[in-house]
């Protein structure tokens, strides 16, 4: 019984610390691309609108990332992460990186979906840097 309540406890404040990280991060990562429009003539925008947490084994963080002015099937929109502060957020950095793991509609948005890496409950305090990636005519 004891034992039970501690394993609660645990679970709460480390939920606590989770959302509040990504709270800070989901604000702090909300990132524009410019570059090249395409024929349309439409600014190319990226902008993650929303993150999330996911548990299983190991906490997941999901982002929705939402885009205009680039055809999303010829132009790969990528998630690079960084698990250290970086004086540049830039390509060729990162620690790793994530595709698309679905869409979702969010305020009627469309979003494409992506997931950090499995954060075991030991790193959940650990800061994660993320930046969603588009490279349209080799600009990013």
């Amino acid at each position: 019984m004891m034992e039970s309540k501690m394993k609660n406890k645990l679970f709460v404040w480390i939920s606590t610390i989770v959302m509040v990280l990504c709270c800070v991060l989901g604000v702090a990562s909300l990132q524009r691309v410019q570059g090249q429009a395409e024929a349309s003539g439409e600014e190319v925008t990226l902008e993650i609108v929303s993150n999330n947490v996911s548990y299983d084994d190991e906490v997941y963080i999901l982002y929705a990332v939402t885009n205009s002015g680039f055809d999303k099937t010829k132009n790969e929109i990528t998630m690079l992460f960084w698990t250290e502060l970086q004086d540049a957020y830039v390509k060729g950095t990162e620690a790793y990186v994530s595709t698309t793991q679905g869409s979702t509609t969010l305020d009627d948005l469309s979003c494409e979906v992506f997931y950090s890496e499995g954060l075991p409950a030991k790193k959940m305090a650990d800061d994660l840097y993320c930046r969603a990636y588009v490279q349209i005519d080799g600009q990013e």
